[in-house]
């Protein structure tokens, strides 16, 4: 069966996270994962418009096969450094579902991390091309069908 043409997605919108000295970590709240069916390759897009740290951001897009929070697994991830020359770039990651330790399951998130402690923050926004191996495919956003094609 040939696969559908890409179909791009806007998994957060412009958002900026803002975190204290104790928190190495922060996930995207469950009502803004997708849930898709018949997903096969993902393109994922970071746009990294600003951020502060004194460590490594890594900015990670994960996959499960259900909501459970213990199942999700890395996708893909982009390594922030340190730096100010980070930010005000598009990053892209592709993820082939035949070549993927971890192919693309039934919900995508992103997750935030740091590799050290200390005030950090991080402005950006995440697209996500999606190849559809099924014709019968749908994208679902917090309960609400955002795209369907029967």
């Amino acid at each position: 069966m040939q696969p559908t043409a890409l179909r791009t997605y806007c998994l957060q919108d412009y958002t900026t996270i803002t975190s204290g000295a104790s928190v190495t970590s922060i996930k995207q709240s469950g009502d803004e994962w997708l849930e898709l069916t018949g997903a096969r390759d993902v393109i994922f897009y970071l746009h990294a418009v600003d951020g502060t740290t004194s460590s490594i951001q890594t900015v990670t897009l994960e996959t499960s096969p259900t909501a459970d929070d213990e199942l999700f697994a890395a996708l893909t991830s982009v390594a922030l450094p340190a730096a100010t020359s980070s930010y005000g770039r598009v990053y892209q990651q592709i993820c082939r579902a035949q070549y993927a330790a971890q192919p693309p399951a039934s919900f995508l998130r992103w997750n935030v991390s740091t590799n050290a402690g200390g005030a950090w923050n991080l402005t950006f926004r995440i697209f996500v091309s999606i190849n559809f191996i099924r014709p019968d495919f749908s994208v679902i956003r917090g309960g609400q069908e955002i795209m369907s094609v029967p």
